[in-house]
């Protein structure tokens, strides 16, 4: 059975993830390692050990202060045991899971993708000792250095650049000629970039885009050619489109001046089609009742001439404009899809050279070998076999994480005593940047497991987080979300009635079921939430037209007014009572993060300034550290040390060190000149240099700096093991990364 909790915030879902992994090992009491059967996987390593830390913990109190236990009644009642069999049974499960605790399999997808790509190094072809590279930008930059050291003029590569560049200068994107390359170049590292680019052979794509622009040519020409023959019927009877009914807003004028351009058409292929099919033999929306004698006359005359044209244009719509569309995407692309093509090349020749297999690539080489025909090898060689999967935040999953794990949860689903259990809250997706797919959950699993009679589905409308007054306003605003959207997308886009008829049904179908409840015995403590809202940038260009002030202007003040709403509203919230670590600030984007520290760290200056002390993993940077940036141009002065500019960041880094009393006699005392620290320091490691130059400055015993130090040590070892520790190199990635 597939059971499929819909979860909003809020409503439980740990707690009830945490329950069925419970009573899956409660129902095999001949069993207590029976746990190692069951595979939970989350989205983040938060959320793998806050759920660890659930089970565990629970299993505690059930053996040894079962009272204090959250789920024995449930437990009780499911096995119909008693109290003191559910607490014997709980300490030998805990007991088995603390002796085979690597069986105990609470992890991320990530993490598990690459537990099974470590074991299926030979089926895959991958060498053994291969790391994981996470940090794609640096592969890819050596890839593109490595491209463009290789070119030649006159090469394939060469004259696939100059395409790619020319069409995205003319579309008014960066001159940065390195920068273009570097951000095209990061789809590679996209889900399903790997079976597209494997699709067709690099060499054949100059013919197949000569092709491309050879048939999209002959339908703008043919599209041009309508048009052309119904100017000369005009031109030959004396008239203009705005001769006819209606004068500037004629049906000629529509046809042969509104959509005059074939990419007028695509951007309004429905609008276009109603708007002529109305017109198509109808001449009193040509020709005004009153218009009598020979103007009369020759307005009919073109009339009948005109409609064989316009039959022909509206057949174009119908038969000839979705190809030219296809035509159109494809030379859009091609140059791109081609230059990523050759690049590729590029990327997979520094992975073989440096034993690295790329994150983006796990799931595409796991489908070799997690398939139904391998299945019985899979589980023999992964050691266990998982009769229930457990997926947590599953509306993040992407299709080919989905593909990998589909056929697990059809082999537990399958087996007799085996189930899977998927929670989820489409409301709550955020990952589609990186191809999360929420109809997965919205549909697509009833769609495939309830024929079958293998799915249940369950609204978890209990909310145990929030206030009353935020819960309720939460359900009105789901009620009404639907209609407010479709109505956005409908001014937006200008749908006409059919083409957006199914956008509301689609909302109102995700919003389903989300209205959630408080249960009657906590109302009372849940009393006295507050929402409060205020929309600033919203209404720009309408004060703009209706001033006639500048776009920017208006902005500048908009954000101003914004900014002093912050403010009164982070005083108003200190002087209610709450403390500043009750308060936090959202962002959309980093750089709006940083605009957000700034004021804070201004208004920090000022009478009140304590109320704006403030803490931000997004602002808080290594490189603020005066122990790192003390580091930093040793590391600098290694390399030249005649360089002025890090002489001068070191001495300011040790006048700001030194300034501390409580370190300045002891730093004092120990300090060794620095050309012999330099001239020892090219036989130490980059680990070692940053160690000793902290125990002799006493940087780790300076104020908040320990923090910055441990973060700091811990890149340099991870770039030492997987870079090999040259001081060059760390510089250039300490440029390019921090």
């Amino acid at each position: 059975m597939l059971y499929v909790y819909k979860a909003s915030a809020g409503s439980g879902k740990t707690y009830r993830l945490t329950r069925r992994y419970l009573e899956i090992c409660f129902q095999h009491p001949d069993d207590p390692a029976y746990f190692r059967h069951i595979l939970t996987m989350t989205f983040t390593n938060a959320a793998t050990a806050e759920m660890k830390s659930r089970i565990l913990d629970e299993l505690k109190k059930l053996a040894f202060q079962p009272d204090q236990a959250e789920h024995l009644g449930f437990l009780m009642r499911e096995t119909e045991r008693s109290k003191s069999s559910i607490s014997q049974l709980a300490e030998l499960i805990l007991r088995q899971m603390m002796e085979r605790y690597s069986s105990f399999s609470v992890t991320t997808i990530d993490s598990f993708f690459q537990t099974v790509l470590r074991l299926f190094t030979r089926e895959l072809d991958i060498k053994a000792g291969y790391q994981v590279e996470l940090n794609t930008d640096a592969v890819l930059d050596k890839a593109v250095d490595a491209f463009l050291d290789d070119i030649e003029s006159g090469s394939q590569g060469m004259y696939w650049i100059e395409a790619v560049l020319n069409k995205r200068w003319e579309a008014g994107k960066s001159n940065s000629f390195r920068g273009e390359l570097l951000g095209l170049g990061r789809e590679l590292f996209s889900e399903g970039i790997y079976e597209k680019l494997a699709y067709i052979p690099s060499e054949s794509l100059p013919d197949i885009r000569n092709q491309i622009i050879k048939r999209k040519t002959e339908l703008e020409e043919a599209h041009q050619s309508i048009l052309d023959r119904a100017g000369e019927v005009l031109k030959k009877q004396g008239l203009e489109p705005e001769s006819f009914k209606g004068k500037s807003r004629s049906k000629a004028r529509t046809w042969l001046v509104t959509y005059d351009n074939i990419d007028k058409i695509a951007g309004d292929m429905d609008g276009a089609l109603r708007k002529l099919s109305s017109a198509l033999h109808v001449e009193e929306e040509w020709i005004k009742d009153s218009t009598r004698g020979g103007e009369r006359q020759e307005l009919l005359t073109a009339f009948e001439k005109l409609q064989p044209l316009l039959e022909e244009t509206i057949d174009f719509i119908l038969n000839r404009l979705p190809i030219y569309q296809s035509f159109k995407s494809m030379s859009d692309n091609i140059e791109s899809f081609a230059f990523l093509s050759l690049l590729d090349t590029y990327v997979q020749q520094y992975c073989d050279e440096n034993q690295r297999v790329l994150i983006s690539e796990t799931t595409e080489l796991l489908r070799k070998v997690i398939d139904y025909q391998m299945l019985p090898f899979f589980y023999e060689r992964l050691g266990e076999r998982y009769d229930h999967i457990l997926l947590d935040e599953f509306q993040d999953t992407s299709s080919s994480q989905w593909e990998n794990l589909e056929v697990l949860v059809d082999n537990a689903v399958a087996q007799a005593g085996g189930s899977a259990l998927i929670v989820g809250d489409v409301k709550q997706a955020i990952y589609r940047w990186r191809n999360g797919e929420w109809s997965i959950l919205q549909s697509q699993l009833k769609e495939k497991y309830d024929p079958e009679d293998k799915y249940e589905e369950e609204n978890l409308s209990e909310n145990w987080r929030s206030s009353k007054e935020i819960v309720d306003f939460n359900n009105q605003m789901y009620r009404e979300l639907p209609q407010l959207i479709a109505k956005a997308y409908q001014d937006e886009y200008q749908f006409n009635s059919e083409g957006g008829a199914l956008l509301p049904e689609i909302l109102e179908h995700v919003y389903q079921g989300a209205s959630q409840n408080i249960d009657e015995a906590i109302l009372e403590k849940r009393r006295g939430g507050y929402v409060y809202l205020d929309f600033f940038l919203k209404g720009i260009k309408d004060s703009v037209k209706q001033f006639g002030v500048s776009e920017e202007m208006e902005k500048a003040d908009q954000e101003e007014a914004m900014f002093e709403q912050l403010r009164k509203t982070v005083s108003q919230a200190q002087d209610r009572g709450f403390r500043r670590r009750d308060i936090c600030i959202l962002v959309r984007k980093k750089n709006e993060s940083a605009e957000v520290a700034k004021r804070l760290l201004a208004w920090q200056g000022e009478e009140d300034g304590d109320q704006f002390k403030f803490a931000s993993p997004e602002v808080v940077r290594l490189d603020q550290s005066f122990s790192v940036q003390l580091i930093m141009a040793f590391f600098k002065l290694m390399m030249n040390p005649s360089e002025k500019v890090a002489r001068a960041e070191w001495q300011q880094a040790r006048a700001y060190l030194e300034g501390d009393a409580a370190h300045s006699e002891a730093a004092q005392s120990e300090r060794e000149d620095l050309e012999t620290l330099l001239a020892q320091a090219h036989s130490q490691s980059l680990w070692e240099i940053a160690e000793e130059l902290i125990t002799l400055y006493h940087l780790g015993g300076h104020s908040g700096e320990i923090p910055f130090l441990q973060e700091f040590q811990d890149q340099l070892l991870e770039f030492s093991a997987s870079e090999g520790g040259h001081v060059r190199e760390w510089l250039n990635h300490w440029e390019d990364h921090r």
